[in-house]
């Protein structure tokens, strides 16, 4: 989804990772994406850019860093365009591509380890 907000600011508590096999077809045939942490069943924030490809976000943020991102009616606002930003699509999926999951917002991904160790903790500002 995109934010209809001005800005979006994200702090997220980033677990360490550990690699551990999964039995499952959902995440075992996903490439077209960097996403790594399907391989231990983790959600993540995933950001898609403007050539349509989805980067997880929390690989790339360090511990003491924040993601900003623009919302559509800042998009909207006439002031993106000449600063090359857009509204983002983004999601907080173990596969970004997966199917749709009513009230996403309330609940986590059903592909998460079962055990609640894949679970991502973060908080959002939305202006």
């Amino acid at each position: 989804h995109k934010d209809r907000s001005l800005l979006t600011v994200i702090y997220s508590h980033v677990p360490t990772m550990i690699p551990s096999p999964i039995n499952s077809a959902a995440n075992s045939t996903n490439t077209k994406h960097d996403n790594n942490y399907s391989e231990v069943r983790r959600s993540a924030l995933w950001i898609k850019d403007s050539n349509n490809q989805w980067h997880n976000a929390d690989q790339i943020i360090q511990s003491d860093q924040i993601v900003v991102m623009v919302g559509e009616d800042f998009e909207t606002s006439g002031i993106s365009s000449s600063l090359g930003l857009y509204a983002a699509e983004h999601a907080v999926r173990v596969d970004p591509e997966g199917p749709f999951i009513e009230k996403s917002h309330f609940r986590k991904d059903p592909d998460c380890r079962s055990d609640g160790g894949g679970e991502r903790c973060s908080a959002a500002l939305i202006l």
